[in-house]
């Protein structure tokens, strides 16, 4: 009875459902849009540098010295190495130092590492712009172009280091340039890279490791492998098992921030939906006075009455969220698969994009949950406005209603 009273008046229904339908289609790609514009910047500062789990020693997380760094044994690298969904696994020690060359000084992070498990996650040797990446027995070290163009390095020159090492020993050295690279990242810009085993040489550092950075090529088994390595470690008094989310707590806050913004024009959209379903429904209600009391008045309750028209409401609403997201699921997978440049936004939006060294391109998000999350909003709105509506039919009275 309810499915044929939805279509007795076609352009009521029709009307309706189109609210819904376009309220459920521009919020998917409000969404969406957003979704995907930070998941490209988050992922490239993660694959860029980050990982999305590292091994940390203890305290280091709190307190980032070389104190707090750990050996880094065959047996766990063998441990981590063998973690379901772990594709590569890069051993970093890092640490301060005071630079110089020439008359020019300058503090800088020495970031030792595994030349070749280095690039296979973060491509450095793919940013190389002058010189050469460096062989697993190097003796030299990469700096950034812009490190080079402020201290006026150039390949072949030589840069004293000096600082503290583990545990309170001396460290100092003398490294040639071997390459410069125009980082990825900002924060990339004051690093210097060197194989490990320099790093633990010039910090005096005997197999020490301050993370173990691991990449995967599953990020959703993130957590996961967190709860995997957790159960095989020692983290009561030795590692700390770190995601992402940890390591990039202020850029996290700032998304938080801007989506709540961004939220506005959908919770507008939803208001707006939630008047025409109300007026809709008051004008049903007004239509059909003198047949809800004929009904009722022929026996039929009003908790049936009731239910029937709260069916006819949910009804119309399911059919304008399934439209809505179904005119939405092409459009968004489109984009998803050819993400839009940047650069049609114009040439501000790209150099912010290259700062962050993250692709100058917003790829729309095909999460599920967004489409979910959109269709059971709307459906919250129609079960609160049925409320109104089984309140306004349990107080009919028949005779008065079929006066009208």
């Amino acid at each position: 009875m309810a499915y044929r009273n939805i279509w007795r008046n076609r352009s009521r229904t029709l009307i309706t459902a189109a609210a819904v339908t376009f309220s459920v289609f521009l919020s998917i790609l409000l969404n969406s849009f957003q979704s995907g514009s930070w998941d490209t910047i988050i992922n490239g500062i993660v694959e860029g540098y980050y990982g999305y789990v590292q091994v940390q020693g203890k305290d280091y997380l709190e307190e980032q010295s070389l104190d707090n760094a750990f050996e880094y044994t065959p047996e766990l690298k063998k441990i981590v190495t063998a973690t379901k969904d772990v594709q590569t696994i890069v051993p970093r020690l890092e640490g301060f130092v005071l630079a110089a060359f020439d008359n020019s000084t300058k503090p800088l992070q020495i970031v030792g590492s595994d030349p070749e498990a280095e690039n296979k996650m973060t491509n450095v040797a793919d940013s190389i712009k002058a010189g050469q990446y460096l062989s697993q027995t190097d003796d030299g070290v990469l700096i950034s172009d812009t490190l080079a163009r402020e201290m006026h390095l150039e390949i072949g020159d030589t840069m004293v280091f000096i600082g503290q090492g583990f545990h309170g020993a001396n460290a100092a050295g003398k490294f040639p340039i071997r390459g410069v690279v125009k980082f990825r990242m900002p924060q990339m810009r004051g690093m210097v890279f060197m194989t490990l085993a320099k790093a633990q040489e010039l910090f005096v550092a005997d197999n020490q490791v301050t993370a173990l950075v691991i990449d995967t090529n599953k990020p959703g088994q993130d957590k996961s492998i967190v709860a995997d390595l957790q159960s095989k470690l020692d983290t009561a008094s030795t590692y700390n098992i770190v995601l992402w989310e940890q390591m990039m707590v202020e850029l996290l806050k700032t998304r938080e921030l801007k989506e709540v913004g961004s939220k506005i024009v959908p919770w507008i959209l939803y208001l707006i939906i939630g008047f025409v379903i109300f007026g809709t429904i008051l004008m049903m209600l007004k239509e059909r006075e003198y047949e809800f009391g004929v009904m009722n008045a022929i026996g039929m309750k009003r908790w049936r009455l009731s239910l029937m028209v709260s069916i006819e409401t949910l009804f119309i609403n399911f059919l304008g969220v399934l439209t809505g997201a179904l005119l939405a699921l092409p459009i968004v997978y489109y984009f998803y698969k050819n993400p839009i440049p940047v650069s049609l936004m114009g040439e501000d939006a790209k150099a912010a994009y290259d700062d962050f060294g993250v692709p100058a391109e917003i790829p729309f998000s095909f999460d599920l949950n967004i489409f979910i999350n959109e269709a059971m909003t709307i459906f919250v709105i129609s079960i609160l406005l049925s409320l109104f509506i089984i309140r306004k039919v349990r107080k009919l009275k028949a005779i008065e209603a079929m006066r009208h």
